[in-house]
């Protein structure tokens, strides 16, 4: 722990991305120039981009903006604070899923909001690891508790993919921006960000439910090898350096509202503002699961969440798993 307080320390007096030299740092610190070498070594190891200059000192060559508690509990409305219990900012974790899950144990009944600087092993769909280097990305999860079965959560997903799409809007990405089966957030085709929803099912008809969203914000060139898709960031699409603690605050706020309509109303409100959305509508896709691939035109989602695929001889067939992708437009469906 107090090497980690030790990196975060170092991390402020970086963030600004001018040159520090190490003495300077060390003073401000109050350890070793050998001290400050091992911190900028293991913000290194973070993702952080340092650049150690002989005669300079060191520096990261851009600016990060560390989450603020304050910061983002301003974007939050009345209805939105009167609904959450807690909201925890992390240096550092395993997964911020994971932290939750174990939450819940101690801590029942509560619905609890985490953010996360850094996932050492941040989860995406099908057992894939979420890149997710230092201060540079949006890294959240949200413990919520149903007063629903587990089987009137399907479909939620969708409805937290447009609560994302909301929250960009309202920051002020509103061109471009598009949702793919189940959980996608895309811009311009490319992937911004990405939903992971894991239940808990509780007594008497309840469940509990940890909800992750991670947003790339910025990814540094260095990391741009370790993703294999298309994919794009805030800093890109803005050109300007994010304002995560806005954005942090603009996206529970958003994922509050709708879960309380999600509660109330179920999936249905949320099927008209998806259609619109849908990057693969129309499309000609091949649908992957566990039991082998699947081609077919993307034909929307039914009123229970499910992908809705028009195979050979216009035969229609329903989904509720599995990956989606684009296929090249000369191919034909083939049997479902």
């Amino acid at each position: 722990m107090k090497k980690t307080q030790t990196c975060y320390k170092l991390l402020e007096l970086l963030r600004d991305g001018q040159f520090h030299s190490g003495e300077t740092l060390g003073n401000a610190l109050g350890i070793s120039r050998s001290a400050i070498c091992k911190a900028a070594k293991q913000l290194h190891d973070y993702g952080i981009a340092i650049e150690p200059i002989h005669g300079r000192g060191y520096r990261i060559p851009y600016s990060i903006e560390l989450l603020n508690q304050h910061t983002i509990e301003q974007q939050l409305d009345n209805t939105a604070k009167d609904r959450l219990d807690d909201l925890i900012i992390l240096h550092t974790t395993h997964s911020t899923n994971d932290y939750l899950l174990d939450l819940k144990n101690s801590q029942p009944n509560q619905n609890i909001a985490c953010f996360a600087e850094y996932q050492s092993n941040g989860k995406g769909r099908r057992g894939r690891q979420w890149l997710a280097p230092f201060g540079t990305n949006i890294y959240h999860s949200l413990l919520w508790h149903f007063k629903k079965d587990p089987a009137e959560i399907v479909g939620l997903s969708l409805a937290i993919a447009l609560a994302a799409v909301n929250a960009l809007k309202r920051y002020g990405i509103v061109d471009d921006i598009a949702v793919k089966w189940p959980n996608d957030i895309l811009w311009q085709g490319r992937k911004l960000g990405g939903v992971l929803l894991e239940m808990v099912a509780e007594h008497h008809g309840y469940c509990a439910l940890v909800i992750g969203i991670g947003l790339n914000t910025h990814i540094a060139n260095k990391f741009a090898h370790c993703i294999d898709q298309p994919w794009v960031d805030i800093q890109h699409i803005t050109q300007s350096q994010p304002r995560r603690n806005q954005l942090a605050g603009l996206l529970l706020n958003e994922t509050i509202h709708t879960l309380i309509a999600f509660e109330q109303q179920g999936l249905q409100p949320f099927l008209d503002a998806w259609q619109p959305l849908d990057y693969m509508l129309g499309k000609m896709v091949t649908l992957y699961t566990a039991n082998g691939n699947i081609n077919g035109v993307m034909n929307g989602i039914s009123d229970k969440g499910e992908l809705v695929l028009l195979c050979e001889n216009n035969q229609q067939k329903r989904f509720f798993n599995g990956e989606l992708s684009v296929r090249l437009a000369k191919e034909k469906p083939a049997a479902c």
